[in-house]
């Protein structure tokens, strides 16, 4: 490690952790909070999440207490200036780590408090960190949050498990789905449009993968893709055995859903990494990111599905540069139904 050297305590109390503000960070970012109490062994870890992600802190059940964060209610650096002020006033912390790589997560650490900051240096973050990390080459972002602790003790990049564990429940009963046959839940959704999958490819895979497997087919997403999985229903052959529970589940019913379900098909999306993190078979549809850093970390039962000869991946924009993306419109069907043919056993 290098940058500015201030004392880390050896027996840290408090430690709170500036979570990212994507799902499929998040998840990630798993093996990091798995580890940690075990790295400073006796700490209480806390966490700032986004507002609208905090309900899947109910799966880190280490995680002591959970800080809400909204830009909408606490708008611009006087917003969080009282935000972070408001953390000051209720609780000390003696150690800050930084998982995303903006300015203002790094700010946040310096409003916290917290005499120990670490996060990886760039964009003019350093003076603000008492530890500035220099982000390693070559690693999936599973891997970069863990190095975060590298140096603390324990062989922590030998030891990285990026697992959550969801308790048993009923809740194919309780969302009302009461087929017997195998359980397919499709999420074609991404909050990036260059990682969602287009209206009329979605409908051709769902409709080829019905008249291919005696399946249910359970649509998901959150309310701002209720408009997208309708067009992709009405888009069907046949919806008969189509469920649409796209803005009906929270995060922690969609993550019993999964563990549920006998397959899941998804864009590059923070649902995939979900799915991935609990052990469900995984078919992911990828297209604009670097599957070396963002793909589903554990390999297990994870199929990575991709356009060969697209010259512009991968890329990192949110925005596809030719409108509608071509690396997903050009994904084979075929094979993605002979890659869940396999999966389900059929």
């Amino acid at each position: 490690m290098d940058g500015r050297k201030a004392a880390v305590p050896d027996k840290p109390v408090n430690i709170l952790v500036r979570l990212p503000n994507w799902l499929g960070d998040i998840v990630m970012s798993a093996a990091f909070l798995n580890m940690l109490p075990e790295v400073f062994a006796g700490a209480e870890m806390s966490v700032i999440v986004k507002k609208e992600l905090s309900g899947i802190m109910a799966l880190f059940p280490r995680v002591k207490r959970v800080y809400e964060y909204s830009r909408d209610e606490y708008p611009g650096l006087k917003g969080m200036m009282k935000y972070m002020s408001k953390i000051r006033r209720e609780e000390k912390f003696d150690l800050y780590f930084c998982l995303p790589e903006s300015f203002s997560s790094a700010l946040m650490g310096f409003l916290s408090g917290a005499p120990a900051r670490i996060g990886y240096k760039g964009q003019l973050r350093s003076f603000l960190l008492t530890r500035g990390v220099r982000k390693p080459v070559g690693l999936h972002r599973v891997q970069e949050y863990a190095f975060l602790l590298d140096g603390f003790g324990g062989n922590v990049m030998e030891r990285i498990s990026a697992e959550i564990t969801v308790p048993e429940s009923d809740i194919l009963r309780e969302l009302g789905i009461m087929s017997a046959n195998r359980l397919v839940v499709v999420n074609m959704n991404s909050r990036s449009q260059s990682r969602r999958v287009p209206v009329e490819k979605a409908a051709q895979i769902i409709d080829r993968l019905l008249k291919s497997a005696d399946c249910t087919v359970v649509l998901t997403g959150d309310r701002e893709d209720i408009e997208y999985s309708g067009n992709v229903s009405g888009k069907l052959s046949s919806g008969r055995a189509v469920v649409n529970l796209t803005g009906k589940t929270d995060l922690v019913s969609l993550a019993k859903l999964l563990k549920k379900c006998d397959l899941l098909i998804s864009s590059d999306s923070g649902t995939a990494h979900l799915a991935n993190s609990i052990g469900t078979k995984v078919i992911v549809l990828f297209g604009a990111g670097d599957e070396k850093n963002t793909a589903p970390y554990n390999r297990k039962d994870l199929v990575i599905v991709k356009a060969e000869g697209i010259s512009c991946a991968p890329c990192v924009s949110n925005e596809c540069s030719m409108g509608s993306p071509r690396c997903l419109e050009e994904i084979d069907t075929e094979e993605i139904i002979d890659y869940a043919m396999d999966k389900l056993g059929v």
